[in-house]
C-alpha cells in the first residue's frame, strides 16, 4: 500500500497543515497531483507553495488555482 493511501484512509483530519512546494508541478491530473488532493483532504488547511506560478501557458494559473 502506498503511504498516502494509508494516510488517507487512517488518517482523515488528523493533520491540522498540509504544506506543498512547486504547486505548479502538482497541480495537473497527475499521481503526484491526485497525492496532494489525498492529503489536503486529510488536513484543516493546506498551504500550496509555487515560484513558478504561470510557467508560460495560459492553462497553468487556471490548473493551479481551480484544480
Amino acid at each position: 500500500m502506498a503511504p498516502v493511501d494509508f494516510i488517507g484512509r487512517l488518517h482523515a483530519g488528523f493533520f491540522d497543515y498540509a504544506i506543498a512546494d512547486e504547486m505548479h508541478e502538482l497541480a495537473n491530473d497527475t499521481a503526484q497531483g491526485q497525492a496532494l488532493g489525498t492529503l489536503a483532504s486529510c488536513a484543516d488547511r493546506t498551504l500550496a507553495l509555487t515560484g513558478t506560478y504561470s510557467g508560460g501557458t495560459p492553462m497553468k494559473p487556471f490548473n493551479n488555482l481551480f484544480a
